[in-house]
């Protein structure tokens, strides 16, 4: 039988939820059914070095992902996949831009990772039209939760029939392995202090300044601590409302980190903080490792992970009084959390990266018989 060749396309290998997961589900296809490549604007990134020496990779050397239309067109003629998952909105639009050029009959298969509103915000009336009448050319999207799935439905007018939710995979056996690697942060290495810990870019939507506030109002036992991992923007203005608020000695920064998962396994509570998520990877990767969980029940994902006060505690988005009793919970009422991360554990195992990768490769052998 003749493998299917697949392309997975994302625009780079830097640091975030949808390389993370194209990376993943690249690597885990299976290769007696699919030749697999994993096409990369350019190669470049933190999840690099995680990339295993039998996938193959192509690097088109381009920073910027409009430039990237052209040698996709190319490739596509060249090479004559059979599919393209693209991951990413703006990568998909590239890549049905370049299906168009390259007048191929590759099936490309748009994944969406956030929500609509953020890539549309100002100016919505001009492009919005012109990426409704450019996905008429896919043949089939993926969402990382139902809310999303909804939400990338009426932006973009694609009818129910071509859509599909896939959550997003979790690598259990990588995640637990990591885990167990010795810490290099120091309050981590003495575990004298409870720790909350909080994972993301520092950008608005991440609204860590909630998290900040409420992390200073919970009541708590003496001398917890909060590490928020994650580079962006807002690193100096969270620093500043640390010291406002009198706790700057007891909140670290400590930027991207490769192995995030040593911090969760050290952390006594994990905090998902954001206004908005097309699904929070770290919820089920929290859960993985048995930590509570409290998570703003934002759109989109987190209420389709966290079954409130069984497997976690939802709190409202933005809501600094409200989180801050749920940390409270978490660390004070142990029997409780540990209850929680108990069925949260068990709660994932849906999720585990052999049960969504078969996912993958069924949606993708459906999308080929489609004429």
């Amino acid at each position: 039988m003749k493998r299917i060749k697949v392309f997975i396309f994302i625009p780079s290998l830097v640091g975030g939820g949808a390389e993370r997961v194209s990376s993943r589900i690249a690597s885990c296809l299976n290769p007696e059914l699919f030749d697999t490549m994993l096409v990369v604007g350019k190669k470049e990134g933190e999840y690099v070095s995680q990339l295993p020496p039998t996938l193959a990779v192509r690097d088109l050397n381009k920073k910027r992902v409009r430039s990237c239309i052209i040698p996709l067109a190319r490739l596509f003629r060249q090479e004559k996949p059979d599919v393209v998952i693209s991951f990413m909105h703006h990568s998909n639009i590239a890549v049905l831009m370049a299906k168009v050029l390259s007048i191929s009959k590759v099936k490309v298969i748009t994944a969406e990772r956030n929500v609509m509103e953020s890539a549309y915000k100002g100016f919505r009336r001009f492009f919005l039209p012109l990426t409704r009448l450019l996905y008429r050319f896919s043949d089939a999207s993926l969402a990382g939760s139902e809310g999303l799935k909804k939400n990338i439905m009426e932006f973009l007018h694609i009818s129910e029939e071509k859509f599909r939710v896939i959550y997003n995979p979790i690598d259990f056996g990588f995640i637990r392995t990591k885990s167990r690697e010795r810490p290099n942060h120091p309050w981590l290495r003495s575990k004298e202090h409870p720790l909350v810990l909080g994972v993301g870019r520092l950008v608005p939507q991440k609204d860590f300044a909630t998290l900040i506030r409420a992390f200073a109002r919970a009541k708590k036992p003496k001398d917890t601590r909060l590490i928020i991992l994650g580079q962006g923007p807002l690193r100096e203005e969270l620093l500043g409302l640390a010291k406002e608020l009198g706790i700057a000695d007891s909140v670290d920064f400590p930027g991207f980190q490769e192995n995030p998962y040593v911090f969760f396994a050290n952390a006594d509570v994990f905090v998902l903080s954001s206004i908005w998520e097309g699904f929070g990877n770290v919820i089920p990767e929290s859960f993985a490792l048995r930590v509570p969980v409290v998570s703003t029940d934002c759109n989109y994902g987190p209420n389709e992970i966290i079954e409130n006060e069984a497997n976690g505690i939802l709190v409202p988005p933005g809501d600094p009084e409200v989180m801050a009793k749920g940390i409270e919970r978490m660390l004070n009422d142990r029997k409780f959390g540990t209850q929680c991360a108990a069925n949260a554990q068990k709660d994932a195992e849906r999720l585990s990266i052999e049960k969504i990768t078969d996912q993958y490769q069924d949606f993708i052998l459906s999308v080929i018989k489609k004429k």
